[in-house]
């Protein structure tokens, strides 16, 4: 089963499950969620999206060992066979790469 923490339906086309979570997790997260989902074969909402991603948001470093916070993003690209992830040091640039390879 899969159940991302977030779902985000920028519009009629498109489903972004989001998974949020900490470093020490990663390794687990990205095998059991970062799936690649396949259109349904029963339409649950009218019009379908077609486009469905997910994406890993991890962050990383710990401040009370000095080290400092980042975010790594991991996702399918575009042509949903491809994995990739980037790093930045704001949740908010995390969120705008996100959105950028998605929309």
């Amino acid at each position: 089963m899969f159940y991302p923490d977030f779902l985000l339906w920028p519009n009629d086309d498109t489903v972004i499950c989001l998974e949020v979570t900490g470093e020490h997790l990663e390794e687990e997260k990205l095998k059991r969620k970062l799936v690649r989902i396949h259109k349904p074969t029963v339409a649950m909402v009218d019009p379908a999206p077609q486009n469905v991603h997910v994406i890993v948001i991890v962050q990383c470093g710990n401040p009370l060992k000095g080290e400092d916070i980042y975010f790594r993003v991991w996702y399918r690209k575009r042509n949903f066979e491809e994995v990739g992830n980037i790093e930045t040091k704001s949740i908010g640039e995390a969120i705008r790469v996100m959105l950028s390879d998605c929309l």
